[in-house]
């Protein structure tokens, strides 16, 4: 019995996007835009993880999982 062969190419990381552009900024949302890169690694861009920081705390959190759009992220901050 004979089989087939298979021929497998995997994919390398992608470039980061290039810098994000700031849509919309207030004290309880926000909103950044950016380009997929240029350089794919040889496989779409379907997302990227976003992790965002705040200023009194050494924490990440993530924010974005990847999402419908994979070149917006639109967060809404909690404020006290």
């Amino acid at each position: 019995m004979m089989s087939s062969s298979v021929t497998m190419a995997c994919a390398g990381p992608p470039d980061p996007p290039l810098i994000p552009t700031l849509i919309l900024g207030t004290r309880d949302i926000i909103s950044v835009k950016w380009e997929l890169p240029l350089n794919n690694g040889g496989s779409p861009v379907l997302g990227f993880f976003v992790y965002m920081k705040s200023s009194i705390s050494d924490n990440f959190t993530l924010v974005q999982d990847g999402g419908e759009d994979p070149t917006l992220l639109t967060f809404s901050t909690t404020t006290d």
